[in-house]
């Protein structure tokens, strides 16, 4: 990613770090967030995302339920809401200044690093607004854990997280995982990368020098659930009213290959809104 041509900073972005962090100049800016990319890539784990700087802009105000989660915070007793897999916790601190009710915005993410990273990111590790707990969703954890939430949450919001389970099996505990934590009437909200039907699709991951020239090609092969039978495990676990909508996926042509017999056109993002209705 070019900072010269920072394309990932549209004006909302930008917007969110004057009101919440103070940040008044794109060159204050730019320097901040390339000093918080290299902090988060110091955890060993490699994810685009942060190649991308992803981490510092919020994806879900950009998706089709984002409205309707607002309003339903507010029209919710104890709306809690849990971000899983939340990083540095942007969405999260966007929906606290679009008005989500205080005190009820969880972020959890197995990596403490990310939610530290997040604190110096947006500036606030004094009287920070938010709850965070580390942790794997799949793992009961002692008290203060994310099963302190089973049952009472409001909204779970999974944000480019699904994509990194390697089988449907996985998918299908994730989202057995969510339906313990949900309440009847709970929305189950996100994103991720998908295909219309599942597979696996090989790739090369090419690695950047310190220059940003591609240095490594290395081939993998990843799986990726299908559009249909991800709304199969959601209808079959209890969630009705599913909505979905796609999103054309444009890959990095410097960051990323696939074989030809792969086609990068199966590839989209599928945005979603579920109702838990037992």
């Amino acid at each position: 990613m070019n900072l010269n041509h920072p394309s990932f900073l549209d004006q909302s972005t930008i917007q969110l770090y004057s009101d919440y962090a103070g940040i008044q100049t794109l060159d204050e800016l730019l320097t901040h967030l390339h000093t918080i990319q290299q902090s988060l890539k110091k955890t060993g784990t490699s994810y685009r995302c942060i190649d991308q700087y992803k981490f510092a802009t919020c994806r879900m105000s950009r998706r089709f339920f984002y409205t309707k989660v607002l309003e339903f915070g507010k029209n919710q007793h104890d709306p809690f809401l849990i971000d899983i897999g939340c990083c540095t916790g942007t969405d999260l601190r966007q929906l606290h200044l679009d008005g989500y009710p205080k005190g009820y915005l969880v972020g959890m993410d197995s990596s403490s690093h990310y939610i530290d990273c997040g604190y110096d990111l947006f500036k606030d590790r004094t009287g920070c607004p938010l709850t965070f707990v580390v942790g794997d969703v799949f793992t009961d954890l002692e008290g203060g854990g994310i099963q302190d939430y089973d049952g009472r949450t409001a909204i779970a919001m999974a944000g480019s997280v699904i994509h990194l389970f390697q089988s449907t099996d996985q998918v299908i505990q994730f989202v057995r995982r969510l339906t313990r934590l949900l309440r009847p009437g709970g929305l189950f909200v996100g994103a991720h990368v998908a295909m219309l039907n599942s597979g696996s699709v090989d790739r090369i991951q090419l690695g950047n020098g310190g220059d940003g020239a591609a240095t490594d090609r290395r081939w993998t092969k990843r799986f990726y659930l299908g559009q249909q039978e991800f709304e199969s495990i959601l209808t079959q676990n209890g969630f009705v009213d599913i909505e979905m909508e796609t999103e054309s996926r444009i890959p990095l042509h410097d960051q990323e290959q696939y074989l030809p017999e792969s086609s990068t056109n199966q590839l989209f993002w599928l945005s979603f809104c579920a109702t838990y209705a037992n």
